[in-house]
């Protein structure tokens, strides 16, 4: 549906693509072999996939595309840009960050 990785999938592969509204939907369709693979966020998809095991999915390959999430800071407000940094930059250093990426999805 638009989303970076159905657009390289489209334009990079000779892959049949079936879309989906929800991920959910397209894991079930994988789940009952309706389709061989699914493309979504790789977060979003470690995620579900750890929650529900009985899927039997797993990652597999490298991502496809490079993207980095950001959050979005009001210009007028530069001690909250400042406040974010920092707080990142310490959960990082302490390895807090990375506990919290495994507990959710499930390793690095």
């Amino acid at each position: 549906l638009g989303t970076t990785g159905d657009i390289y999938v489209s334009d990079n592969t000779g892959a049949q693509v079936e879309r989906f509204d929800e991920l959910p939907l397209a894991l079930q369709a994988l789940g009952n072999k309706d389709v061989q693979a699914v493309v979504a966020d790789a977060p979003t998809l470690a995620d579900y996939i750890k929650a529900n095991p009985e899927l039997n999915a797993k990652i597999v390959g490298e991502p496809f595309t490079d993207e980095l999430y950001g959050i979005a800071v009001n210009k007028g407000k530069p001690e909250v840009l400042e406040a974010l940094n920092q707080a990142l930059a310490e959960v990082k250093a302490n390895g807090t960050y990375d506990e919290i990426y495994n507990k959710w999805f499930g390793g690095e």
